[in-house]
């Protein structure tokens, strides 16, 4: 039998959908966190897997009571669901990270955010985030040309990778490197994921 604090009310507008889906994917990720299967939490917590995994999918919604055994279950509160879900990581609230003469560099990920870092970078003609060559603590990194064309220096120039739009690449970013935009007219946007965050 499933405890009656489980059940609640169901809202198909697509904002209270989102909210749901944001929820479930924050509870997961705490789930996974902690190590623990759906049995585990269901266990702990007096709820059934099939309302854990509902909830997890967005597909169901949790009352107070079962939200507080829920996350007491995985060793936090409800205060933490909430750290995550509040849009920290929309384009419309990024964050400004570095500037130089005709870079604008944007932090995309929450900036608590430690697994991986997205930034987005807007490179003016010719220019560049720095003229010397540079190398970042992180085990994988990928760059995402979304608009313009990139040219990106490796072993202090010996190596070079031309990228346009719609171009990615992937390396290793403690080797030492640096990119510019070679275009003398046209403005270069590009996207950097370094796993895991490097600043």
């Amino acid at each position: 039998m499933i405890p009656k604090a489980e059940v609640s009310t169901t809202d198909t507008s697509s904002e209270r959908r989102a909210q749901l889906q944001a929820a479930g994917v924050r509870l997961r990720a705490l789930r996974l966190e902690a190590g623990k299967s759906l049995a585990d939490v269901a266990a702990a917590a007096g709820l059934s897997r099939g309302f854990i995994s509902r909830c997890e999918r967005g597909l169901s919604s949790a009352s107070l009571d079962s939200l507080l055994r829920w996350t007491a279950s995985l060793g936090t509160t409800v205060a933490a669901l909430f750290d995550s879900v509040d849009n920290p990581s929309k384009l419309d609230v990024r964050k400004p990270f570095h500037h130089a003469e005709g870079v604008s560099e944007y932090l995309l990920s929450p900036t608590e955010e430690d697994r991986f870092q997205v930034f987005e970078e807007r490179i003016e003609p010719g220019a560049s985030p720095d003229r010397r060559f540079w190398s970042v603590n992180a085990d994988v990194a990928l760059l995402y040309v979304m608009s313009g064309s990139l040219r990106v220096l490796f072993d202090h120039g010996r190596r070079i990778v031309e990228l346009e739009a719609g171009e990615a690449l992937t390396y290793l970013p403690r080797e030492p490197h640096r990119w510019l935009n070679p275009s003398p007219s046209t403005p270069t946007s590009v996207i950097i994921f370094n796993m895991p965050a490097a600043f």
